[in-house]
C-alpha cells in the first residue's frame, strides 16, 4: 500500500544519492558520467572513458561498495537509537513509522550485499572486471564476470524453487542474467571496433572532425592509455590511443 510505495520511492531516491555521489568522485578522479540508469533494486552509471588497465575504475567501484554498505549502516544506528525491531516487519502489518523504516533498513542491507557480488551490474562486478583488466584484457575480465553474472543467476533460481517461492529471486535472477549478457555485448562489440581493420569488419569508413566525435572528457588521461566512448547517434565507436597531449 502506500508504506510500500514510500519506502519503493526512499529506496530510489538512496540510489540516486549513491550514483551522485559515485559520478562526484569519478569526476575527481578525471572520469565523467555519461549517464545514469536507476533500476527498482540497483542504479547503473556509464562512464565516459573505458580504459584497458582501468586503475581508477578500481577506486570508483570501491567508493560503490562503500557507500552501500555506509547506507546501510546509518539505517542500522537510526533503528537502534529509536529501539526499533530489526526483525522484517510484515507486509501486512499495520502503517507505522517503524514498520516503515524496518522495510527501508532490508532494502538497504539487501541492496548493499548484492552491490557487493561480482555480477553485473553491481559495484562488485566492475571491481571484479577492472581488478582482472590489470593483468589480462577488459573483454576476458568481462567474459569471467558474466560467468558469474549467469551462476549467480542460476543460485537466486534454485533458490526460489526451493527456499522462498515467491517469484522475487527469480525476477532478479532475470535482471541479473540480462545485465551480465548486455555488459558482455557492449564491450565485445567495442572490441571488435577496436582490433579489428574497416576491410575485414565491412562497416564504412569516412574521415571526419575528431571535434565532432570525442568529447573532452573522453580522451585519454594517462600517457599510453587507451580509451573509447560510443555515439548512440552515429552507432560508431571512437578509439583514441597514445599521449593524450
Amino acid at each position: 500500500g502506500v508504506t510500500t510505495l514510500g519506502v519503493f520511492g526512499a529506496f530510489l531516491l538512496g540510489l540516486l544519492t549513491h550514483e551522485l555521489i559515485q559520478a562526484g568522485f569519478a569526476a575527481r578522479l578525471g572520469i565523467l558520467t555519461r549517464d545514469v540508469f536507476l533500476y527498482p533494486v540497483c542504479g547503473y552509471a556509464r562512464l565516459g572513458v573505458i580504459g584497458e588497465r582501468p586503475r581508477r575504475e578500481v577506486w570508483i567501484a570501491l567508493v560503490g561498495i562503500a557507500l552501500g554498505g555506509l547506507f546501510a549502516a546509518a539505517m542500522t544506528v537510526l533503528l537502534a537509537v529509536c529501539g526499533w525491531h530489526f526483525e522484517p516487519v510484515s507486509f501486512n502489518a499495520e502503517v507505522s513509522l517503524e514498520g516503515f523504516f524496518n522495510r527501508l533498513f532490508w532494502c538497504q542491507v539487501l541492496f548493499a550485499v548484492f552491490n557487493a557480488l561480482p555480477t553485473f551490474p553491481f559495484d562488485g562486478a566492475n571491481l571484479f572486471r577492472s581488478a582482472l583488466a590489470m593483468t589480462t584484457s577488459r573483454l576476458r575480465a568481462t567474459e569471467l564476470a558474466s560467468i558469474l553474472g549467469t551462476l549467480t543467476a542460476l543460485a537466486l533460481i534454485l533458490s526460489d524453487l526451493i527456499w522462498t517461492h515467491n517469484g522475487l529471486p527469480g525476477a532478479m535472477a532475470v535482471f541479473v542474467f540480462v545485465m551480465s549478457q548486455y555488459e558482455l555485448a557492449f564491450i565485445k562489440y567495442f572490441f571488435e571496433l577496436l582490433h579489428s581493420l574497416p576491410s575485414e569488419t565491412g562497416k564504412q569508413v569516412a574521415n571526419v572532425s575528431s571535434a565532432q566525435l570525442i568529447h573532452t572528457y573522453s580522451r585519454p588521461v594517462d600517457t599510453g592509455s587507451s580509451c573509447f566512448t560510443p555515439r548512440r547517434r552515429h552507432r560508431i565507436g571512437v578509439a583514441s590511443r597514445g599521449d593524450p597531449r
